[in-house]
């Protein structure tokens, strides 16, 4: 299930980029916002399902990339199962996306990378009471998704990131949230999708002037004769 699950983000971003105009995004446009999931779990021995929280910003580089930064939070393992098998990972993030178009929707796929803090045994609240062990590692994000803007201010969106953990034995999550965010900047789609505005300044009139023409000989009035 997991490997079906690893194999959408790359089948995604394909089909996206094979079938969307090229990009046209905004720069110095600022989105930030949060979200909420569930993610999948895996490891050599062992895996699991759990919820996840996260919040991220984005910021336009140029017409077609975007500065990512995000953190998350999850737990995996069994929610009625013993607290022993339960795997908590804080993960932080920074990268680089690609925005394939903007009109309404905004399609995008990128790359990341940071590091992520991971609890085994008792999740976080056994590693707060030191009942469990927990390690940092380097984390490698595949990033992509949706966003749809609403109105000026206001987006929505689905997020798929798959995470790999660089370690002898790497461990992967898939996660998949829905997100709202707040967006300001330089730019937005409204002031694109906006009809243009009427010329209200009127056009001047047209006007042929004629040249005074001399008067012909014959309608000129005789000259007086001269009196001696």
């Amino acid at each position: 299930m997991l490997r079906f699950c690893c194999a959408l983000v790359p089948l995604t971003t394909l089909l996206t980029v094979s079938f969307v105009s090229p990009s046209q995004a905004f720069e110095r446009q600022w989105h930030v916002g949060g979200g909420l999931g569930a993610g999948a779990f895996s490891r050599p021995n062992a895996n699991g399902f759990g919820p996840t929280a996260e919040i991220a910003g984005t910021y336009g580089l140029t017409d077609e990339f975007n500065l990512l930064v995000e953190a998350s939070w999850a737990t995996y393992g069994a929610p009625l199962g013993p607290s022993a098998n339960q795997v908590a990972w804080l993960h932080g993030n920074v990268g680089i996306a690609y925005t394939l178009d903007v009109l309404r929707w905004v399609p995008y796929a990128g790359l990341l990378v940071g590091g992520a803090r991971v609890a085994e045994g008792a999740g976080w609240s056994g590693a707060l009471q030191g009942n469990s062990r927990h390690d940092a590692y380097l984390d490698l994000v595949a990033a992509g998704g949706l966003d749809y803007q609403i109105t000026r201010d206001l987006a929505v969106g689905g997020a798929l990131r798959f995470h790999t953990l660089v370690a002898a034995s790497p461990s992967y999550a898939f996660v998949g949230t829905l997100r709202a965010q707040y967006t300001w900047g330089f730019l937005t789609t409204r002031s694109i999708c906006a009809a243009p505005k009427p010329n209200l300044i009127k056009p001047k009139p047209f006007v042929v002037r004629r040249r005074n023409r001399p008067t012909p000989r014959s309608n000129r009035p005789p000259i007086p004769a001269l009196q001696s």
